[in-house]
């Protein structure tokens, strides 16, 4: 249950940044539905966004960590999104 909670914290925590709102867009203003399938938004009616215009990756990078990317180029297919590791002391030199 609380990995799910990060999950979702993360993911509208990605479109707020994504949008640029910070926290001024109350967080109930929008909801997020997670399946294996997709991950999907969907607005409040006064909110003027298109929920087929995003598209969401999440994943853990580690144990204690999630990463969650709000895609809302309308690109076709997406940005192409790419994970790499690097050991950190190769990213500190």
């Amino acid at each position: 249950a609380t990995e799910r909670f990060f999950d979702y914290w993360t993911l509208k925590e990605a479109y707020l940044k994504a949008r640029g709102f910070g926290l001024n867009l109350p967080l109930d203003a929008f909801a997020m539905q997670v399946s294996r399938e997709a991950i999907e938004i969907s607005f409040k009616p006064d909110i003027a966004d298109d929920p087929d215009g995003w598209r969401f990756s999440l994943c853990s990078p580690s144990p204690s960590h999630r990463l969650a990317i709000a895609d809302g180029s309308r690109a076709d297919g997406g940005l192409p999104i790419s994970r790499n590791a690097w050991p950190l002391q190769e990213a500190a030199e």
